[in-house]
């Protein structure tokens, strides 16, 4: 096993999208109770956004 040092920035932004594999629906709802409750993916000095697919009529 090689470990090494990473030299770059840590990541400041993220970005976490819901959406849906066939008739699977975990994504969707993790996204919307993340919107509701975001304290469980809220980190120091991470900035994240939650988005969802728009869905065709």
């Amino acid at each position: 096993m090689t470990s090494y040092h990473i030299t770059e920035e840590p990541t400041k932004k993220m970005a976490v999208f819901g959406e849906t594999h066939r008739n699977e629906l975990t994504g969707v709802f993790l996204v919307k109770h993340w919107l509701e409750n975001d304290t469980e993916i809220q980190r120091t000095g991470l900035e994240v956004n939650h988005l969802l697919p728009i869905q065709d009529q």
